[in-house]
């Protein structure tokens, strides 16, 4: 018969041999939480600053049309005044917060395949994950140093999350429990929407739509992707609840954004004192102050406030 305290000491031994795993683990390489939190918070990150920074925008915009009601004809929409992105300043520093954090996660990935004796590319799909990304950020630091054209930066995110979509299909495809490769599918299908909406802002460059969903869909994906890691460590999904899952942070997304833009944005006019319809040159008339300056329809009086990024 065996003793109660050998039991004990046997899980004991088991159980520090699995802590000693798990915590070697998290420290260097990918097939874990930190290997899927690192990428997970900056999609995140960079997610969340743009959706934000288009709120605050509009309500930028907002002041200006409250401050000139009286005066003003119609005002200029935000795709008007940002879009394309203008602000070089802007492109140029979140390329290289954008390089510099991809370079750390292809620092990990490559130095938790030397830890384990396996060499530097032994996680050459999550390396070449990194690469994908990291070519984004130097396109927006060439960008925002006026050496590309205008939005190059939208058709390098196009391109890199066809690149993402590919690599998680792969991914999934070789992963033996249904529920983990599942969760890398549903992974692969939100890069494959994040390819199409950045890529119809490519197409549209002026859609409001276009432009917050892509944010929406990568914030979505540092989401996605933070919860890939937690079933790694912490939580375990059962293969039909996984899509299920996936649904609610969905809406928790959308509710969110929609909450936002009800209590901080002003519902849209959709009449004025007289009416008019924009043209090119209404809306080259952003960045300039214009006054007393008659446009070409109606003979309608345009004043525009100078609008800062």
């Amino acid at each position: 018969m065996v003793e109660f305290g050998e039991i004990y000491f046997c899980a004991h031994d088991m159980y520090k041999k699995n802590y000693n795993d798990i915590s070697s683990s998290i420290i260097m390489g990918s097939g874990n939480f930190i290997g899927h939190a690192l990428p997970a918070s900056f999609f995140f990150g960079f997610g969340c600053f743009f959706l934000l920074l288009a709120l605050k925008r509009c309500r930028y915009l907002d002041m200006k049309r409250k401050k000139n009601e009286d005066e003003v004809a119609f005002s200029l929409s935000f795709a008007d005044v940002y879009l394309p992105e203008h602000n070089h300043k802007l492109l140029l520093r979140s390329g290289i917060l954008l390089m510099i954090c991809t370079t750390l996660g292809g620092l990990v990935e490559a130095g938790g395949g030397v830890k384990d004796g396996l060499g530097l590319f032994h996680q050459l799909a999550h390396e070449a994950l990194y690469l994908s990304v990291f070519f984004t950020g130097a396109v927006c630091v060439l960008e925002g140093n006026k050496l590309l054209f205008e939005n190059a930066h939208r058709y390098a995110l196009t391109l890199t999350f066809l690149l993402q979509y590919i690599l998680w299909n792969e991914h999934a495809l070789m992963k033996i429990e249904p529920a983990d490769a599942r969760v890398h599918m549903l992974q692969a299908h939100i890069n494959f929407v994040a390819f199409v909406t950045f890529g119809y802002s490519v197409y549209s460059p002026k859609s409001i739509f276009a432009y917050v969903a892509s944010w929406a869909v990568m914030t979505l994906n540092g989401m996605w992707m933070f919860t890939a890691g937690l079933t790694t460590c912490c939580v375990d999904i059962m293969t039909h609840t996984v899509g299920a899952i996936l649904v609610l942070e969905v809406l928790l997304l959308v509710s969110v954004c929609t909450l936002c833009t009800a209590c901080f944005l002003d519902p849209p006019v959709m009449s004025y004192n007289h009416t008019a319809t924009r043209t090119d040159t209404d809306i080259d008339m952003k960045y300039s102050s214009i006054k007393g300056e008659e446009s070409d329809l109606n003979d309608i009086e345009v004043i525009a406030a100078t609008i800062g990024c």
